[in-house]
């Protein structure tokens, strides 16, 4: 009796055998080798050895119980000569137990029970109306789970007071990139509440912005030569060459993101007019024509390096299991791999944006390598890059009173409104002077909130176009503000010719959630 028949013969884990032999077969599909089969099966055999000595049965199995089998001191009959199990060990059963659980045998996990039930229709919107990938609403709900405590599920008391100071608190121990990230969260979550009836509207209006410099930031950059250093760095790869020169060309030539390259399938792929199919942020579809080197990359690896696995997607890992790249980080890890390979000093990024940036260089690249797209396709930039357009909600409180709060005079709103940007990091000068002297003209006219005409009055004492375009702007930014809580006041908006216009905070109306607040 060989060594593998003895641990069976030990280990014998009953009604589950069937199963287990299932398991080593889907294993073996993957493309895992015998040794580690062997692995996965031994620790599986172990685990239905452990329940039937607990006499725990197949649809009682759950995360607790393969959390008590990885804990338990091993007394289990058979050869085994260690008490303890590794977490390597035990990860391998539990492996085990989500094979069961997708083949139908052991129990699905039931959901967790969220603390705050706003937030559990919150993500199915962003999936579902928004289109976000599951990364993006993973990093929404982290953040507003770290505001709750200060928010607090009692939606409809939410004013423009409390969503201020908590960005403010925020602030004080913040960088300015992540506030603007928890900001962005904020404000689409006020978004939804507002959407739903769940809170006042207009609130992710009064959410005030983080402080961001233009053009402070060096240009993430490569030169031309430097870019063609990067790609034909995947020459000294002895596996994932051809794959990792595909990526990179995508990255390049048509300055794809990053998760626009992991989400690539065969079926984007139309050989016959030499295009590629993509679903960017829009969630709306594009199509690209594919430049003759990236074709050709693409071909070559399909056909002699693409493992042969039921996969959909383009672009798949080169040890088993092969599957997909789960995040768009993977793509950035071969650019930072690459760019050390070509011997990049000192790179402004690593990441995969750094190739997707070279705009400068692209359209030369695109003449001198492409050599035209396959089938004489025209410009490959065809509003790829277009600004997503974002909804806003129905203004449901139009017609209501102003909601309680700071409904005073301009000055004092004025005062308000001017240290909150100043406590923000704004020096908040041109603004400052610009609506110190609108609010006076205001007062003087007896006016306690913003009117358009207002506005449009005050605006014509400018000597110059361009003057009254920044006096409309910055008179725009404190009406929005003030308008989130006090409907009263107009937010003036600019049509082509200058000229403001008044109307209400335009919104779209979404079906009430599950959460009835």
């Amino acid at each position: 009796m060989n060594g593998n028949n003895r641990g069976h013969w030990f280990l014998d884990p009953g009604p589950l055998s069937p199963w287990i032999d299932q398991f080593a077969s889907s294993l073996a599909a993957q493309r895992y080798t015998p040794l580690t089969i062997y692995g996965y099966t031994a620790s599986a055999r172990h685990f239905a050895r452990w329940l039937a000595g607990e006499a725990i049965p197949i649809n009682a199995i759950d995360d607790n119980v393969v959390r008590r089998f990885a804990e338990h001191r091993c007394q289990c009959p058979g050869g085994r000569q260690w008490q303890g199990v590794s977490p390597s060990y035990w990860r391998r059963a539990k492996r085990f137990f989500i094979f069961l659980q997708q083949a139908g045998v052991a129990p699905a996990s039931p959901r967790a029970v969220s603390t705050f039930p706003p937030l559990d229709d919150y993500q199915d919107w962003l999936r579902i109306h928004r289109g976000l990938s599951e990364p993006t609403i993973a990093r929404h709900l982290r953040l507003l789970h770290m505001l709750m405590p200060d928010l607090g599920v009692a939606t409809h008391d939410y004013d423009v007071a409390l969503v201020c100071n908590i960005v403010g608190k925020r602030r004080e121990r913040t960088d300015p990139a992540d506030l603007r990230t928890i900001t962005s969260a904020l404000r689409s979550y006020l978004c939804f509440l507002a959407g739903a009836g769940l809170c006042g509207p207009n609130l992710d209006h009064a959410v005030p912005p983080a402080l961001q410099w233009r053009l402070s930031s060096l240009p993430r950059y490569l030169a031309a030569a430097d870019v063609e250093r990067v790609i034909a760095s995947c020459d000294q790869l002895a596996r994932g060459r051809r794959r990792d020169r595909a990526i990179l060309l995508l990255l390049a030539r048509l300055g794809l993101r990053a998760g626009d390259v992991a989400g690539l399938r065969l079926s984007d792929l139309d050989w016959t007019s030499g295009t590629v199919r993509l679903s960017g942020k829009p969630r709306r579809e594009v199509r690209l024509p594919l430049p003759q080197d990236v074709g050709d990359a693409l071909l070559e690896y399909i056909e002699m390096e693409r493992p042969r696995v039921d996969q959909e997607a383009v672009f798949v890992r080169m040890t088993a299991p092969y599957r997909p790249f789960t995040q768009s980080s993977a793509i950035s890890a071969i650019v930072a791999l690459a760019l050390k390979r070509a011997g990049i000093a000192d790179p402004s990024s690593t990441g995969a944006n750094l190739l997707r940036h070279n705009r400068g260089d692209l359209n030369a690249a695109l003449g001198s390598h492409a050599r035209g797209c396959w089938h004489g396709a025209s410009s490959p930039f065809p509003g790829y890059d277009r600004a997503l357009c974002q909804g806003r909600y129905s203004d449901a409180g139009a017609n209501c009173p102003a909601l309680a709060g700071r409904a005073g005079m301009l000055s004092q709103l004025f005062a308000d409104h001017a240290a909150l940007q100043r406590a923000l990091g704004f020096k908040f000068r041109t603004p400052g002077i610009l609506l110190r002297s609108f609010v006076d003209f205001a007062e003087r006219r007896g006016e306690s909130v913003i009117a358009t005409a207002t506005v449009r009055a005050w605006a014509r004492q400018a000597p110059s176009p361009e003057q009254r375009r920044n006096r409309l702007l910055a008179v725009r930014r404190f009406a929005i503000a003030l308008h989130a809580e006090d409907p009263r006041h107009e937010v003036p908006r600019l049509t082509c010719s200058g000229a403001p216009v008044t109307g209400a905070v335009r919104h779209i109306s979404i079906a009430r959630t599950r959460f009835d607040g």
